[in-house]
């Protein structure tokens, strides 16, 4: 590139000189990226690295083995954080539906209020919940409820339930009732959510039932002593493990323990 510099002696004609314009430096490598941001540049590093055979194909296992371990713990501590914040902000949800038994009153948290509820305050913090459902047996519907972060860590819990046919229910209606009482009680496990009545009436009236965790219990035990389910709810005089009082509860445990030490006894040591 040619410029006109002026000379600074009088009576002196500007005279071209000729000078080279440096390139700028160039910017400095980008260190590899964790797949968690992006990961495109590390992928190339380490497609890089196996192209090379200079380099220990054991040794760089190892190497791609650390590093998914690391990833997997910064992803749960990512999620263990947003979680703690997800749980500060949750809403009390409150229990809309009710059912009647004929024998009394409950009333429960219905799905809708609780995904109403809950998704904007998960999405806020990278959050999804989504679920997996599944008919793994004859009249037992399995719900997988999955709670997934951003971060790439993601955690599950499961509930088998029997198909719901109380109340004269068609198929798919007592599929689709099982279905979102699993939906309901997954979303409270993986959550820590927090559900209340909008009245006491059921309880002044003294037709109080079992809490949900209390009706977590007995299903356990039912399935852990290997009792059918239909003739447990005949002999608790129920239509469905909810519908049990809350003065009843400690005979059904009982009996069902019961029925697992005698099972456990008789297998012997």
């Amino acid at each position: 590139m040619t410029i006109i510099e002026p000379d600074k002696r009088r009576g002196r004609k500007a005279r071209p000189t000729s000078t080279v314009v440096a390139a700028a430096p160039p910017a400095a490598m980008p260190a590899p990226q964790h797949a968690a941001a992006g990961g495109a540049l590390d992928r190339e590093f380490m497609l890089a690295l196996v192209k090379d055979t200079s380099v220990d194909l054991d040794r760089l296992d190892r190497a791609i083995e650390m590093q998914k371990r690391e990833r997997a713990t910064t992803a749960m501590v990512e999620f263990d954080l947003a979680l703690s914040l997800v749980q500060t902000e949750l809403p009390v949800i409150e229990k809309k539906g009710t059912v009647d038994t004929g024998k009394g009153k409950f009333s429960y948290a219905k799905w809708e209020d609780i995904n109403e509820a809950i998704k904007p305050v998960l999405s806020k913090h990278g959050f999804a919940l989504r679920f997996a459902i599944d008919q793994t047996e004859q009249g037992i519907v399995t719900v997988t409820g999955i709670l997934s972060h951003a971060g790439g860590h993601r955690e599950t819990t499961q509930m088998r339930l029997p198909i719901d046919t109380t109340g004269g229910k068609n198929n798919v209606q007592a599929y689709g009732s099982s279905t979102s009482y699993g939906k309901r009680y997954t979303a409270a496990a993986l959550l820590n959510l927090t559900a209340r009545d909008e009245d006491d009436d059921g309880k002044a009236a003294g037709t109080a039932v079992i809490t949900d965790v209390q009706a977590d219990e007995i299903r356990g035990l039912i399935e852990k002593s290997g009792t059918d389910i239909n003739n447990f709810l005949r002999w608790a005089g129920v239509d469905s493990i909810p519908d049990i009082t809350a003065a009843a509860y400690k005979n059904c445990v009982g009996a069902l323990k019961t029925k697992i030490a005698q099972a456990q006894k008789a297998k012997g040591p």
